[in-house]
């Protein structure tokens, strides 16, 4: 049978199938007044249409959604957006390669070998120690990461395969700051008017919902942390990227270019109101890598001494008298000024606690058994019992369930705690290579409509090493991050290669005219 005669009939067939079960579950949903559920099934018809119109692009929805790590309080299906996302794609991208003949080979790199010299360590170190189910009676629960890499590896595989147009390449970068910027949008309405959050969460649940409880509080009550609002460092992140891709950083600092200076302010103030250090550190080397890569050297330092003055300014305005908020006082308090008492001691109190874990976890065998092969994913049946019951596992600080889960705050020693010394190694083979290989990537689509998706891929890439050994990290959140960043690297070679091959014949002839002219 003609595959486009069978694609058709497929479609159609789908299309029928979803249309009798949507009418029907519509007619119930109405009969027994659930008006949300009604509002569920006409979602899920618009997304079904937008699949079909897609077809070959759904890919796109994988990087709109990699930051979207919530959940959709009203389904029933224990995946977040991010999860949602992949797994859809992954579906309408291996059928439609079984009814097209898509390409299911690329041409094999060191990203992929490296890529997938990580992935056969993982497995390597699930066979040494496999993780269960806790209602079976498991002796070892708490593989969610081993899915987390799953559906890292599905977005690879899906963006190393498809195809991208210089339009959308040109595009996507602004796309993707819509649904970050939505979340940073919710936040900030939770976190003005907590009585919303319930009904926030009850669509997506990625939201903190801190001030929510914080009310609850009897007046008066003692509250030890500093007030942030923390989905606002999601905008932040993804404008400043998309800001840092597009443009040339001196025209983001020039006040006659209004539209761009007050979006770039807008980041570093959103930024500080989350409260994040390392969010302000990320800022600054995002827009400073930006420049090294437009202009050079000279330029570099001529805008990290522009973005240091800034900052100075700053705490020259706190010292004067000049209070800034209390949140955007802990994000600035490494630097040198007269800040907050209490957001000094906030910062203060972040790191000691960090450093506390560090040294627990590498001069006992309490939290890390193996340290040379590593443990695994997962964590004991006793000690999910311990996290369960609210008990500390040594003691009465909240430090020793996050050693029990592997979060130690620190790329390095969660990477030892998972995979051990080895593993680390490897992957952090993978981080350098990705950032020396995506400098090389830059270099040849500057001045192509690829090259801001080039940018949005490599700028973080080119810092992920720095941060991931030096400031945070997490090797369970960022292997599968890495896994996505790899499909988007392989997604902008391949692309960028097929367009180049095609305007370099007309770039001759060009040449050739203007000469002949």
């Amino acid at each position: 049978m003609d595959p486009r005669l069978l694609e058709a009939r497929l479609t159609l067939t789908v299309v029928t199938v979803l249309g009798v079960v949507g009418a029907v579950t519509l007619g119930i949903c109405i009969g027994s007044d659930e008006w949300v559920s009604v509002l569920a099934v006409f979602g899920a018809a618009a997304i079904v249409a937008l699949v079909l119109r897609m077809q070959s692009y759904v890919w796109v929805f994988i990087p709109l959604a990699w930051f979207l790590t919530g959940r959709l309080g009203f389904l029933p299906l224990p995946f977040s957006v991010r999860e949602l996302a992949v797994l859809l794609a992954a579906a309408v991208f291996l059928t439609l390669m079984a009814l097209r003949g898509l390409p299911l080979r690329t041409r094999t790199t060191a990203v992929d070998l490296l890529l997938y010299l990580n992935l056969a360590y993982v497995m390597f170190v699930y066979a040494r120690h496999p993780v269960g189910v806790a209602a079976f009676g498991s002796s070892m629960v708490g593989g969610r990461p081993y899915f987390d890499a799953l559906i890292g590896f599905l977005a690879y595989f899906v963006l190393s395969r498809s195809r991208m147009g210089p339009k959308l390449a040109l595009r996507l970068p602004a796309l993707a700051v819509i649904p970050s910027a939505l979340v940073s949008l919710l936040g900030l309405i939770g976190y003005l008017f907590p009585g919303s959050l319930p009904y926030i969460a009850y669509f997506y649940g990625g939201i903190d919902v801190s001030s929510f409880f914080r009310d609850l509080k009897p007046a008066g009550a003692a509250d030890e942390s500093v007030d942030r609002i923390f989905d606002l460092a999601t905008g932040a992140r993804a404008c400043g990227v998309a800001l840092a891709s597009y443009f040339d950083p001196f025209s983001l600092i020039n006040p006659l270019r209004p539209a761009r200076c007050l979006g770039f302010l807008a980041c570093f103030a959103a930024m500080g109101l989350a409260g994040f250090r390392n969010g302000i550190l990320f800022l600054v080397c995002l827009f400073a890598l930006s420049a090294f890569v437009r202009h050079g050297f000279s330029k570099l330092v001529q805008l990290g001494a522009v973005l240091a003055l800034m900052l100075l300014l700053l705490c020259g305005l706190q010292a004067k008298g000049v209070h800034l908020p209390v949140n955007v006082q802990r994000a600035l308090s490494f630097l040198p000024g007269k800040w907050d008492p209490e957001a000094v001691s906030d910062a203060e109190t972040s790191v000691d606690w960090r450093v506390y874990m560090w040294r627990t976890a590498l001069s006992t065998s309490d939290f890390i058994k193996d340290k040379v092969f590593g443990d695994g994913f997962g964590f004991s049946a006793y000690e999910l019992s311990i996290m369960q019951s609210g008990q500390d596992y040594i003691g009465h600080e909240a430090q020793e369930v996050f050693m029990i889960q592997g979060a130690f705050h620190s790329g390095p020693i969660s990477a030892v705690r998972f995979v051990g010394v080895v593993g680390l190694m490897l992957y952090l083979a993978l981080l350098v290579y990705l950032a020396v290989h995506g400098f090389g990537l830059l270099r040849v689509t500057m001045g192509s409509p690829y090259f801001p998706i080039a940018m949005m891929t490599v700028l973080p890439a080119l810092y992920e090493p720095f941060q991931y050994v030096f400031i945070f990290g997490g090797y369970d959140s960022g292997l599968p991050t890495t896994l996505f960043t790899c499909g988007l690297f392989k997604l902008v070679e391949n692309n960028f290669a097929a367009w180049n091959q095609v305007q370099a014949p007309h770039t001759a002839v060009a040449a050739l005219d203007h000469s002949v002219t």
